[in-house]
C-alpha cells in the first residue's frame, strides 16, 4: 500500500488536460457497493510530465514505456482513483501492482481495470458484495484480422449470429473471455487460455454472452462452470463485465493441489 494523498488531487486535476469522464458504454445500476468509472482520452494532448504526480513505484513501471502506453496507464489509474473515492471516500490510496502485475486493491475491495485506444474504465466493489469482478473494453477488431484470429478466439465454437458483423462477434467473444479471465484470476491465481472456455450463447436482447468452462486444466478447480457476461456496443468498441457474487461456492474455493 502506498499513501500519497497530497499528489492525488493534483493528479486528477492535471489529467483532465487529455481526458474527461464519460458515461459507461455498459450502464451499471447505481448501488452502494459497486462503482464503475469510465473516461475518454486523447493521446495527442497527453504530456509525460503527468507521471510526476504518481508515486515512485508507479512511475518506475511506465517511465520507459511508449507515450501511448503511458497515456493508457494514466487514464486507467484516473478511473481507479475516481472509483475508489466514490465508493469508499479513500482519497489517498494508489493502486500499485503485485509481482504478477495484477492490481493490488485496498483491503475489502475487489476491482478491475481496462482500456482501449481512446477509452479507459475501472470497476470497484466491496468484497462483502462481490467475490470478484472483471471488466474489459476492446476496439472492434478489423474484419481481416478478426478472420485471422477467429480460430484462436472462438476455440472450436460453432456459434454464429446474424445480429452483429463478424468482426463485432469475434471482438465480443474475445472481450468476454478477457473479462472472465480477469474475474477468475484473483480466485485461482492461475492464467487461463482461450480454449479453456467456449461461448455457447450470444443473447442480443438481454446483452448476455454465455461462456462455459471446458473440461481440462481448471474444471475441477471451479464449481461454477457457466458464466453470463454482460456486454454493450458503441460505434467503435465493445465493453464486457462480470460480477461474481460473494457466495459459498467461491468463498470455499479450493484448488486441486495435485494438479501439475
Amino acid at each position: 500500500m502506498e499513501l500519497f494523498g497530497k499528489f492525488m488531487q493534483q493528479f486528477l486535476h492535471d489529467a483532465s488536460c487529455f481526458l474527461h469522464e464519460t458515461a459507461n458504454i455498459l450502464p451499471l445500476l447505481v448501488e452502494d457497493n459497486i462503482i464503475q468509472i469510465s473516461c475518454e482520452f486523447d493521446i495527442t494532448h497527453f504530456n509525460s510530465l503527468l507521471l510526476v504526480n504518481l508515486p515512485t513505484a508507479l512511475q518506475m513501471m511506465i517511465n520507459n514505456a511508449a507515450k501511448k502506453r503511458q497515456a493508457e496507464f494514466i487514464a486507467g489509474r484516473y478511473c481507479v482513483v475516481r472509483a475508489l473515492m466514490t465508493l469508499t471516500n479513500l482519497d489517498n490510496y494508489w493502486v500499485s501492482n503485485r509481482s504478477d502485475r495484477s492490481p493490488l486493491w485496498p483491503e475489502g475491495i475487489v476491482g478491475s481495470i481496462s482500456h482501449s485506444k481512446t477509452i479507459a474504465t475501472a470497476i470497484v466493489a466491496r468484497q462483502s458484495y462481490a467475490r470478484s469482478v472483471g471488466v474489459d473494453i476492446e476496439a472492434i477488431i478489423p474484419d481481416q484480422q478478426a478472420r485471422q484470429l477467429a480460430s484462436i478466439i472462438l476455440a472450436g465454437s460453432t456459434l454464429t449470429t446474424n445480429e452483429y458483423s463478424f468482426s463485432q462477434f469475434v471482438t465480443l467473444i474475445f472481450s468476454a473471455k478477457e473479462t472472465l479471465f480477469k474475474a477468475i484470476y484473483p480466485l485461482l491465481g492461475k492464467m487461463m487460455d482461450f480454449d479453456d472456455v467456449i461461448c455457447t450463447l450470444v443473447d442480443s436482447q438481454r446483452c448476455i454472452c454465455r461462456l462455459i468452462l471446458q473440461k481440462g486444466r481448471y474444471y475441477s478447480d471451479i464449481k461454477q462452470r457457466e458464466f453470463d457476461i454482460a456486454y454493450a456496443f458503441n460505434e467503435t468498441s465493445v465493453m464486457t463485465r462480470l460480477l461474481i457474487p460473494t457466495m459459498p461456492q467461491w468463498n470455499n474455493l479450493t484448488l486441486n493441489t495435485k494438479r501439475k
